[in-house]
């Protein structure tokens, strides 16, 4: 009997313990994240490239238009031609404005 209440003592310890570490390498992926945001206002023409849907006509399109007027918000990039709302929403957590 004693030794039943160890085991299962013992897979409640790993199982917990492998959920608390799941949960610091996802707070860990989401702090290298927050650290990739590319800045929209500051980012040349090639970084802005690797956002997925940005092609090198995208890309200095925004570096154009920010040039005129900087973004204030990242929605504000939708006044780009070419990036509409759908492109938006697949940057949009990729993407910032300081």
């Amino acid at each position: 009997m004693k030794k039943s209440v160890y085991a299962v003592l013992f897979v409640l310890m790993i199982l917990l313990g492998g959920g608390a570490q799941a949960l610091a390498q996802d707070a860990a992926t989401q702090r290298v994240a927050q650290a990739a945001l590319v800045d929209i206002n500051s980012a040349s023409a090639e970084e802005l490239e690797v956002l997925p849907g940005i092609g090198a006509v995208k890309a200095r399109s925004i570096v154009a238009y920010r040039e005129a007027k900087p973004f204030a918000a990242v929605e504000d990039i939708l006044a780009v031609d070419g990036i509409g709302a759908a492109t938006l929403e697949r940057i949009r957590n990729q993407i910032t404005v300081d």
